[in-house]
């Protein structure tokens, strides 16, 4: 049987004694512990059980391969046994199959991913760290996500899809006639000719099963107007409750900059 904390240990130790123990994104820390600097940030590890949990076996094919060695010293110590039943099943083959029926489940999805970027350490409202937002913002890679999207079309949906989002948009858009792509250029041009500012006629690209947009901001502005066709109150209040948000912060914000007093007429900028 092995001795899982003295192999732990050894492990441990034969990492500080080879060259990646020198490693600048390697920092070993002694009671059990070390630390990998990922790209996200700092990642600290314990080896309490790190060997035991990634003790591997070998294939039975490889220990045949070693077994007929010419090597008389390595023939001798991989002799060829008889076989048993099925072979055991690796941590290898195991995170292999378990990867493959992942990407099989996510090739029959259409993914959305959000990104979350926490504000502040404590969870309060209000209280934006400027450091800790552009660190996470880096990180995910949104920099050079918006870059890419800037680049081409930020979105893009099936004539259908579209028509279904946005069809109220159209005073008469239960007299619209023709193909998808039709309907969806009679649509877009009625949205453009009314709000030419906020949707000019250089936003839509019309394919052969799909609709293309340019900005981002065209459809977020889509989507108000969407919003103000179907809840006309609830939009209302919706705006009332954001401006009474936005005075709020302009509170907080000004009384956060007002420098305070100390003492007798001291004050501390």
């Amino acid at each position: 049987a092995m001795d899982s904390r003295a192999a732990d240990d050894g492990f441990l130790d034969k990492i500080q004694g080879t060259k990646i123990g020198s490693h600048p994104h390697l920092l070993v820390q002694g009671r059990g512990m070390f630390t990998i600097k990922h790209y996200a940030g700092d990642v600290r590890y314990t080896v309490d059980g790190f060997c035991f949990k990634n003790m591997d076996n070998l294939y039975e094919s490889l220990e045949a391969c070693m077994s007929v060695s010419q090597v008389a010293l390595i023939s001798h110590l991989w002799q060829p046994k008889e076989k048993q039943g099925r072979s055991p099943t690796t941590s290898g083959t195991k995170i292999r199959t378990s990867c493959a029926q992942l990407v099989q489940q996510l090739m029959q999805c259409a993914p959305h991913y959000i990104r979350c970027i926490k504000p502040n350490e404590t969870k309060s409202p209000m209280q934006m760290e400027e450091k800790r937002v552009l660190h996470q913002i880096k990180y995910l890679g949104i920099g050079q996500n918006i870059k890419v999207k800037k680049a081409g079309y930020s979105f893009r949906a099936h004539y259908e899809t579209f028509w279904q989002m946005f069809y109220m948009l159209h005073p008469k858009y239960d007299q619209l006639q023709g193909k998808p792509q039709q309907v969806i250029q009679q649509l877009c041009t009625y949205l453009s000719k009314k709000h030419p500012t906020d949707v000019p006629m250089s936003e839509w690209a019309f394919g052969t099963t799909k609709i293309f947009v340019s900005q981002p901001q065209t459809i977020f502005f889509l989507e108000e107007l969407r919003e103000q066709a179907l809840d006309p109150k609830g939009y209302a209040e919706k705006v009332r409750a954001y401006e009474q948000a936005d005075k709020e912060a302009e509170k907080l914000e000004a009384k956060m900059k007002k420098p305070k007093k100390k003492g007798k007429g001291c004050v501390i900028c």
